[in-house]
């Protein structure tokens, strides 16, 4: 088929270019009160020990009816990071003489309190998170609308006046954004569409850098170089190494995203045909050079397991042609498909080019 000057005019070419670009904002805040009175129960007194028998208050031979009698205090053993204990002696110490103050030795009964002198602040945000009476992003645990610019970070780093730790969780903040180019032309009878749309997805926010392990694992090119040992061939330099326990250096698998392998990097069907439903032990980066691998420690550093979200970006070429096929009737198929790499769209494009220009 050849395209003449006649037969293809240029006001017969009509060129469409449409953009999308949307960022959604999505918070969300869930109390479960029915626990609330259950967890102050709990949290009044879950701070005192068992009896200090190491450093005895009071001992008087002579007063005690029993030999070696002694008076001994309770241990105390505050949790970082929970302040119900605290608060709720200070608001029942609130007007009481001095002298006759709740202390910490005393057990509190929460059920003899006034519900209206409770308030959900008298809890520490790690207290209603501990016991699952708290859900949230966008709103601090209390329920207060949080500002847009609460970073990922915070939930680790964020304290308040006191030091305690305030676990901010920012909102949701998607990017979705979409290019459309279409070209549409004429031929005799026949129009033709050649389009592509781009379509753009980004969670922005960060996420795991392993879906199979809360902290970073050791890669096989810094674990043989760590042992001073010599890597297998047939074993790559990202695979994941996995090892006997956690205190043992022996390697008993590899992994690379889903596909498992046992120490002489044979591939393997899935992690059972290795561990057998067994316990799986990573060999933990930074492990042995003293990284915090507790989430929950107030040093830990979240860089080391979580990296920024890849934005997702897909390809799809459209291609629709009508005719007439009588004068009441016409024929329109229309093609679409899905292509994440360029550079197939980019020889689909050619082709379909070529073939109209021949």
């Amino acid at each position: 088929m050849t395209c003449s000057q006649e037969s293809l005019k240029k006001e017969d070419i009509i060129f469409k270019l449409d953009f999308l670009y949307e960022q959604t904002v999505r918070r969300s805040h869930t109390l479960r009160p029915f626990g609330l009175w259950n967890a102050a129960e709990t949290l009044a007194n879950g701070h005192i020990g068992t009896l200090d028998y190491n450093n005895p208050a009071y001992w008087d031979s002579e007063w005690s009816p029993l030999a070696n009698d002694s008076l001994y205090y309770s241990i105390i053993n505050p949790v970082g990071n929970y302040t119900f204990y605290s608060k709720v002696r200070d608001l029942l110490n609130t007007n009481r003489p001095e002298g006759d103050e709740v202390t910490l030795q005393d057990r509190v009964n929460v059920w003899g309190i006034d519900p209206d002198q409770l308030n959900l602040n008298m809890f520490s945000p790690r207290e209603l998170i501990d016991l699952n009476l708290v859900d949230y992003y966008g709103y601090d645990y209390l329920g207060n609308k949080l500002a847009s610019n609460i970073k990922f970070d915070d939930f680790f780093r964020s304290k308040d006046a006191n030091g305690n730790r305030t676990y901010l969780v920012g909102a949701s903040q998607p990017i979705y954004g979409a290019v459309f180019i279409q070209d549409k032309f004429s031929y005799k009878d026949i129009i033709f569409r050649l389009g592509l749309r781009m379509d753009y997805y980004d969670a922005n926010t960060r996420v795991l850098r392993d879906p199979y392990a809360l902290y970073e694992i050791e890669n096989a090119n810094d674990y043989y170089a760590r042992v001073g040992e010599a890597k297998p061939e047939s074993v790559g330099n990202d695979y994941s190494v996995y090892v006997q326990d956690g205190e043992s250096d022996k390697v008993v698998a590899f992994r690379k995203a889903d596909q498992w392998y046992l120490p002489n990097g044979t591939a393997v069907s899935g992690g059972n045909a290795i561990f057998q439903g067994g316990i799986v032990t990573p060999s933990y980066a930074g492990k042995k050079s003293g990284r915090i691998l507790d989430i929950q420690n107030d040093e830990f550093d979240p860089n080391t397991s979580f990296v920024d979200y890849k934005p997702q970006i897909n390809f799809m070429p459209r291609m629709a042609f009508s005719f007439p096929i009588s004068e009441d009737a016409g024929f329109l198929p229309i093609m679409m498909y899905c292509i994440k790499d360029l550079r197939l769209v980019i020889l689909l494009l050619r082709w379909i080019i070529i073939t109209l220009m021949m």
